[in-house]
């Protein structure tokens, strides 16, 4: 049995239950299979490109500020044990 984690998120309001669902899994699937940061980023920005149309981005890191323009129904911040996510659909 894998390791226990604590889990939590904010997204868009309005955004696709199954875009939550798919960065919940992305997100975990990206913690407990690799160990560098820019692997998770990478795995996690790709499925995402791939699923849901081009264009997004993807940060992650334990301590961190931003201020982005993000697209409508397109934001989403994941947190694991310490780790965040913040996934997001860049604008045009």
């Amino acid at each position: 049995m894998g390791r226990r984690r604590t889990l939590e998120f904010a997204c868009s309001p309005e955004m696709d239950d199954d875009m939550v669902l798919d960065a919940l899994n992305c997100a975990l699937e990206a913690v407990n299979n690799y160990t560098s940061k820019d692997d998770m980023v990478e795995h996690v920005k790709t499925f995402f490109d791939d699923a849901w149309q081009p264009d997004w981005a993807c940060i992650a890191g334990e301590y961190f500020e931003c201020c982005l323009p993000l697209a409508d129904h397109s934001f989403i911040a994941v947190k694991i044990d310490r780790m965040t996510f913040l996934l997001f659909k860049k604008t045009s």
